[in-house]
């Protein structure tokens, strides 16, 4: 079997997908993130990565962005519902999830990465986690060869003051922010050594 070449990451435009294209990039993968129209500006700066157009809520995008690719990065969250957009924690949480699964499926994808949050349970409290257990429960009873990861939380630190600085709690998160939460930097991504997907 032929090793892993192109990796399609959904979510690319936020934090951790900066960073995840970083490390991909790192270990030779060839990246093409799922950029939805209006963000390309938040890619300005990021060079050598191949941009689609598409939503995980467009099944035609998902399926033709995929093509050509061995793996999917999926990293699409919101931790709060725009109900104006219709960007609901079922939407995009579990649709997206299936959708992007469904065109994984079709496009001949081998391995499938999907980010879910520490705290996501089928009892929990809030329903940003419940609809990210339901997101895991699809990735469970998917065909392809999967990894889900749950990350706590996300942040960084920026030298220079800023009500946009990325290591702000966000005010209305549906998670409480952790006492003593630690911060990473912005900077450079620290080299990996000894991974790969196969």
């Amino acid at each position: 079997m032929r090793p892993l070449h192109r990796v399609l990451l959904t979510g690319a435009t936020g934090f951790v997908g900066r960073a995840v294209i970083q490390a991909l990039r790192a270990e030779g993968y060839v990246v093409r993130c799922l950029v939805r129209r209006g963000s390309e500006p938040k890619l300005r700066g990021v060079g050598a990565i191949e941009r689609v157009e598409g939503d995980v809520l467009a099944p035609l995008t998902l399926e033709e962005g995929m093509a050509g690719c061995d793996a999917v990065v999926h990293l699409v969250g919101i931790i709060r519902e725009h109900l104006a957009t219709n960007a609901t924690f079922d939407r995009v949480h579990v649709q997206g999830t299936l959708n992007v699964i469904a065109a994984a499926a079709t496009s001949g994808v081998r391995r499938y990465v999907h980010m879910s949050a520490l705290g996501a349970r089928e009892d929990a409290r809030s329903r940003y986690h419940q609809t990210k257990w339901l997101a895991e429960e699809v990735v469970r009873a998917c065909p392809l060869p999967w990894t889900i990861f749950r990350p706590s939380a996300a942040a960084a630190f920026s030298p220079w003051p800023s009500s946009r600085s990325l290591g702000a709690w966000p005010a209305r998160s549906p998670c409480p922010r952790p006492r003593n939460m630690p911060t990473m930097s912005a900077g450079p991504t620290p080299s990996r050594s000894g991974s790969s997907w196969t």
